[in-house]
């Protein structure tokens, strides 16, 4: 599945700026996670990120846009990965040093650029290529249905899901191609929710959405809790929550829900996973179930 880069570097440049860092380094981690390593004055940090947590930085980064009339880490960055978007780029590296960027990647580079079995290019990024990579960011990036954005909403989707973290939106490119789809490893375990009526529902998918079923109404949750005792009663919404497998394991994410999400009694923020545990008490709204990972 295509991402956009631009929108994944554009959220590291700008964690990057919040913590006042330089000599920034960035390398892609299989199957979709990133390594940031930079300095702090003398002192090197490096941060890994999994795909929801890159969204998390991109919306707070959308709450504070790029200052164009002057170059900055995160301008050069964003400008990087539209270099790296506009030649369908994968498994990426992108260091820099004084200003220069140095990027390799898996892909294709243009006639008159070296080109090798991964192809490594050093740019230098100045005014006029800022300039170009903001027109291009500007006038597709943000258009409803660009390669990791909701047809919906816009929002920015990693990590293969099939719906939308924001609107729950199907999102077709993802759920289309089966070859997309990340496969969960056996040491990942499997999750099971046991709920009060004895039934059990088994998470046999990367991502489900939870909620329940409004009458005659055709769309339904891929976990619906009318099918495990719940009903309009127990306070579980129509899009209420999703379960995800990420790579260090299962989370769960309340997605606008007015009555909440509960693990062990504590509320879980809206669109911020929490990891679940063998043993949790997962509420959805009022209605109880226990996790159970083996």
């Amino acid at each position: 599945m295509r991402v956009s880069y631009s929108a994944i570097l554009d959220a590291l440049g700008f964690y990057v700026e919040r913590a006042d860092g330089i000599d920034i380094f960035v390398q892609e981690l299989p199957p979709d996670g990133y390594l940031l390593a930079f300095l702090v004055g003398d002192e090197q940090q490096a941060v890994t990120f999994e795909p929801h947590e890159i969204e998390s930085v991109h919306d707070e980064a959308e709450k504070h846009p790029v200052h164009t009339g002057h170059p900055s880490r995160r301008r050069h960055l964003r400008a990087a990965g539209c270099y790296l978007d506009e030649r369908g780029a994968s498994a990426i590296l992108v260091q820099e040093r004084l200003s220069v960027y140095t990027v390799e990647f898996a892909g294709h580079a243009r006639r008159g650029e070296h080109v090798s079995d991964r192809d490594r290019i050093h740019l230098r990024l100045d005014d006029r290529q800022l300039e170009q990579s903001e027109q291009r960011v500007l006038g597709t990036e943000r258009a409803r249905g660009a390669p990791g954005f909701c047809p919906r909403c816009a929002a920015l989707n990693l990590g293969g899901r099939y719906y939308c973290r924001n609107c729950a939106a199907p999102l077709v490119e993802q759920a289309g191609l089966a070859h997309g789809r990340r496969v969960r490893p056996n040491a990942a375990g499997a999750l099971t929710l046991a709920f009060a009526n004895g039934q059990h529902y088994r998470l046999d998918d990367n991502e489900v959405i939870v909620g329940c079923a409004a009458p005659h109404e055709t769309w339904g949750a891929d976990l619906d809790v009318l099918l495990y005792g719940g009903g309009p009663g127990c306070g579980v919404a129509r899009r209420h929550a999703r379960l995800v497998w990420v790579r260090s394991g299962f989370v769960v994410i309340d997605i606008g829900s007015t009555n909440g999400t509960f693990v062990n009694g504590n509320r879980v923020v809206r669109n911020h996973p929490v990891p679940l545990t063998d043993g949790d008490r997962l509420t959805f709204g009022a209605l109880e179930t226990v996790v159970s990972i083996s």
